[in-house]
């Protein structure tokens, strides 16, 4: 959490540092067609992933990095509890 210096209160950083967290946040906008933010994004979560020694993770980010670099969000079909699709 950051002090805020005007209001004296805390507040949440809205971009943490965690690589999970920014992973999830690039397939967000990845999923909102918003491919440069996830790349950007995601280029991000990879460096904080190996700088954290997260070898897995930081290969799972290579591989979302790809589709993301080609327009892709997710690939396959998704089935939803409701039993809708995402196709």
């Amino acid at each position: 959490m950051v002090a805020s210096a005007i209001t004296g209160k805390y507040m949440v950083d809205p971009f943490p540092e965690v690589p999970e967290y920014l992973s999830t946040l690039a397939a967000a906008y990845a999923s909102a067609s918003q491919y440069s933010n996830a790349v950007r994004t995601a280029e991000f979560a990879q460096s904080k992933a190996k700088a954290r020694g997260l070898e897995d993770l930081a290969g799972s980010i290579a591989r979302d990095l790809q589709r993301y670099r080609a327009n892709i969000t997710m690939p396959g079909k998704l089935e939803f509890e409701d039993g809708s699709t995402n196709r």
